[in-house]
């Protein structure tokens, strides 16, 4: 939906038209100031409105948007600017007006010529004209730009913690990768865990136990107990419960990030 992004009164001629840019890059007048800058009647404005909405081509051009007024928000009658010359060409300079409203007629032909060029340069950016103002536009575009080169450092050290963490993943799995089925692989994961840590391999599960806990909202202790005595077991390992139970897979998840939390430490 084309929508209004900035607004404002631009002054031609004696007077103040209305300039609107909207978020499809267009630039567009508000017709009633148009004609009003002219010296149309509100008869003459009235038809200059219809002639917009009803021609062929110009109707093309021609676009509403509410935009804040004396009256408060309004739908407001707005012309592409590109369009402008080709309406006001379609606005015919009679002898009567050169008689009745000479005014009328030459406001007509100053806005013919240069009032498009006037409202489109009140919306390019300011070229700085002094040197101060040049040695400020130069200041202002280094600090974009260092700016920009400390965006990119930020994200290229981003990218290589993932890619850090990708790989001592993937060492991790490789260290593993020997061991002949899933419950073994995650002994081996614990026992690596231990070693990294520089603690004893059952201080390693106590760990694993409440990160367990944490990342799943559980009680391992209380379901591996439950498991034992619902099935009649006198003994019943960690790794052994969660073979039995087909959840290895999310016990792996967690002395993974385990382990790459304790390499990023490292780092």
């Amino acid at each position: 939906m084309i929508q209004p992004i900035e607004h404002k009164m631009v002054s031609f001629n004696g007077a103040n038209l209305l300039g609107v840019k909207a978020n499809d890059d267009k630039l567009y007048v508000g017709v009633k100031w148009v004609c009003q800058g002219m010296g149309l009647s509100e008869g003459q404005i009235k038809n200059e409105r219809k002639r917009i909405q009803e021609d062929i081509v110009l109707s093309q051009g021609g676009r509403y948007f509410i935009l804040p007024t004396n009256s408060g928000n309004q739908d407001v009658l707005c012309i592409e600017l590109d369009f402008l010359p080709i309406w006001l060409a379609k606005i015919s300079i009679t002898p009567k007006m050169q008689q009745e409203s000479p005014w009328v007629a030459r406001a007509l032909v100053e806005y013919q010529l240069k009032a498009k060029d006037v409202l489109a340069a009140a919306f390019l950016p300011k070229q700085p004209q002094s040197q101060l103002e040049i040695l400020q536009s130069t200041i202002n575009q280094m600090v974009i730009q260092e700016q920009r080169v400390k965006q990119l450092e930020q994200n290229q050290t981003h990218l290589q913690r993932e890619n850090e963490t990708l790989r001592q993943r993937i060492d991790t799995l490789d260290n593993v990768s020997s061991i002949g089925n899933l419950q073994q692989r995650f002994n081996e994961m614990v026992r690596k865990y231990a070693r990294q840590q520089g603690i004893g391999y059952q201080s390693a599960w106590r760990v694993f136990t409440i990160a367990y806990n944490k990342a799943y909202g559980t009680n391992l202790t209380a379901k591996i107990n439950n498991y034992k005595q619902k099935h009649g077991l006198k003994d019943l390992s960690r790794p052994a419960y969660f073979s039995l139970t087909e959840t290895l897979e999310d016990a792996i998840r967690v002395i993974d990030e385990m382990l790459n939390k304790q390499a990023l430490v490292a780092q």
